[in-house]
């Protein structure tokens, strides 16, 4: 996977997440930015998530995740 195609892929989870409210898309996320760690370019994300009114999840996410 590309580092483009991981950011829409998390991106687009979380919309899954909002518009499904299934823990899993959570999961998958979060293991995501475990595996990832610093590689996964954060800040492009909470742009998306920002204007996709996702911010607040992206942060709850970040947190479970360890990325405070």
């Amino acid at each position: 996977m590309t580092q483009a195609e991981l950011l829409r892929y998390v991106v687009e989870t979380l919309e899954y997440y909002r518009d499904g409210q299934s823990e899993l898309h959570l999961r998958d996320v979060i293991g995501i930015l475990r595996v990832s760690g610093d590689e996964v370019d954060s800040r492009y994300i909470t742009e998306w998530a920002e204007r996709l009114g996702l911010g607040s999840l992206w942060d709850a996410v970040l947190k479970r995740a360890g990325h405070e």
